[in-house]
């Protein structure tokens, strides 16, 4: 039995590890971009953000993080990430999108501390 559970964990845990990833990529080839003028890219891939939470939302949250917290904070990531994508479909100004990806990205470090136990 123990060693059934140490499995699930390492899946679970895999997975979860593997959508942070997902998520950090997308968000990487966004933000960063964009600290320097260059929206061209959110504006590309806006959707993939907003895809990535919302599958990252959805798994179970491995046992030893604080799942209380993550819930949370992952549901702010995926409004925001919807956020972030109505904004890019309606055509939003520049600094608009500057305001929800930074601000986006603060939730996700918060997300990527909570998970560094």
């Amino acid at each position: 039995h123990e060693k059934h559970a140490k499995d699930k964990h390492q899946k679970e845990m895999t997975k979860w590890d593997d959508a942070k990833e997902a998520y950090q990529s997308v968000m990487a080839g966004t933000f960063h971009p964009a600290e320097e003028g260059n929206y061209a890219p959110l504006k590309e891939k806006a959707h993939e953000l907003h895809k990535a939470a919302k599958e990252w939302e959805s798994l179970s949250i491995p046992d030893g993080l604080s799942k209380d917290e993550l819930k949370k904070n992952l549901k702010m990531l995926v409004s925001g990430s919807a956020s972030v994508d109505k904004l890019v479909k309606k055509g939003a100004p520049d600094t608009e999108l500057k305001d929800a990806i930074y601000s986006l990205h603060d939730v996700f470090h918060a997300i990527v501390g909570l998970c560094d136990h």
